[in-house]
């Protein structure tokens, strides 16, 4: 489909997988799969932390400026920030996450049988 975002660049397949068709699992190929879920999992999260980080950043500021100390001050932008994170990008985030699974389904069917 065009215009649709590959995990390709980010996840560099190091094993052929039609070689492997008639290989056992070995280590190397359970540490490539562990590395890349690590990867998707730090390009999912990264959006939502990373806005709820700056946002609790400005509001702390602010906080210092104006003197007020509340408490709860901060927890309604982080969640309206980050509720808007998933609206905008949560397509993005599914998407991803369902390509690195039917990637992991289908080492699972080759190595497998």
């Amino acid at each position: 489909m065009a215009g649709r975002f590959s995990l390709e660049p980010f996840l560099p397949v190091t094993h052929d997988l039609f070689k492997l068709k008639e290989q056992a699992m070995n280590q190397s190929i359970v540490m490539d799969l562990a590395r890349q879920g690590i990867i998707v999992s730090l390009m999912i999260t990264m959006p939502i932390l990373a806005i709820a980080l700056f946002t609790g950043l400005i509001v702390s500021v602010f906080q210092a400026v104006t003197q007020i100390q509340e408490m709860t001050l901060t927890y309604l932008p982080k969640l309206i920030g980050t509720g808007l994170i998933i609206m905008f990008m949560g397509s993005w985030m599914l998407s991803t996450l369902v390509t690195f699974m039917h990637y992991c389904f289908d080492m699972a069917t080759r190595l497998g049988g």
